[in-house]
């Protein structure tokens, strides 16, 4: 979609691509194995940005701090303490205890944002009542060449492969949620596993290293504004909502290219960051309603929706689904 379009633009979409993993599709499943939905073919829609492309994280960092113009001076490992705003400029103390005035300050610090909290309080952070795991598969376990989703009553699953593996997120809602752990949301699909070749071996390895991955309750920004003053805010830091799409990092993307062109469009900041509230808050509130629909279908808590879907899902036109999602990735930035 428009996130590939913009790594074009940079100069780098060849050389990610080179390195990642072409996703050809993604299939879902019921808990007992059942395909639930007709496949959704992601080489249906490369004539709208190009394919499903799994990258690590580290390596499209390094690729985009590549593509930075070396006159533009990028120091890593700092983050905020505290900043001041004036109507000239922004006075930022960083963690090194060093102090400096900017222009414009751009909040891209995540979910739990600094920047966010400092600014415009903690309140918009909210809380999902989801407890979410996602951690590597075992090396030696069998590697589904395509991305797949299972569905319980009360959890969810996913895997994507990658060049070098696959990982695997596991979701729980409802009113366990916040007192599950690894093994037990492990354990919720060990049939479904062990029918694709994992073995005890694997569930052990997993669980063993279950310490180190990322285990935690899904929160999800909702505010209303994305600026005040001479700061501003883009990608998870002012719209993060459920992974469910996978859409994070392209909305950043957008986020950033928008907010560069509205500043290179005007020289008073002001209305640039007017410009960019406007076009990016119409688009975000479109995808995250479009978000909320994929997430209710797949995580129906009722065993009577639950049924309904798993029996009539797969007989269901691909266009439902397809339609609607060649809107969104449509849709302008």
């Amino acid at each position: 979609g428009n996130g590939r379009k913009i790594l074009r633009g940079l100069g780098i979409d060849s050389e990610l691509a080179a390195f990642g993993y072409e996703v050809p599709f993604i299939r879902a499943y019921s808990s007992e194995g059942k395909q639930i939905w007709k496949d959704l073919q992601f080489g249906d829609f490369k004539d709208l940005g190009g394919s499903v492309l799994i990258v690590p994280r580290a390596h499209l960092h390094e690729l985009i701090i590549k593509a930075i113009p070396k006159e533009v001076d990028v120091r890593l490992g700092l983050s905020i303490e505290s900043l001041t705003q004036s109507e000239e400029r922004v006075d930022v103390i960083f963690n090194n205890e060093t102090t400096e005035s900017f222009d414009l300050v751009v909040g891209a610090d995540g979910v739990a944002s600094r920047v966010r909290d400092l600014v415009f309080g903690n309140k918009d952070l909210r809380r999902y009542g989801w407890r979410f795991w996602v951690f590597w598969a075992p090396q030696d376990a069998p590697k589904s060449p395509y991305a797949f989703s299972v569905s319980g009553t009360d959890a969810a699953m996913g895997a994507w492969p990658t060049r070098h593996g696959s990982f695997i997120g596991i979701g729980q809602f409802g009113k366990e949620a916040l007192t599950s752990d690894p093994q037990s949301l492990l354990y919720t699909f060990k049939s479904f596993l062990t029918s694709r070749g994992w073995t005890d071996k694997h569930f052990e390895e997993v669980l063993k290293n279950a310490p180190n991955d990322f285990f935690d309750e899904l929160r999800y920004v909702k505010m209303g504004a994305w600026k005040r003053g001479r700061v501003v805010l883009l990608g998870d830091a002012r719209h993060a909502f459920a992974p469910i799409i996978g859409w994070g990092a392209s909305l950043a993307l957008e986020d950033a290219w928008v907010l560069a062109e509205e500043l290179k469009r005007n020289t008073d900041i002001s209305k640039a960051l007017a410009g960019y509230e406007k076009r990016r808050d119409r688009r975000v509130r479109k995808v995250r309603r479009f978000s909320g629909f994929i997430e209710l279908a797949a995580n129906f808590t009722s065993r009577i929706f639950v049924f309904f879907r798993n029996t009539l899902g797969r007989w269901l036109p691909r266009f439902l689904l397809t339609f609607p999602l060649r809107k969104m990735l449509r849709g302008e930035i």
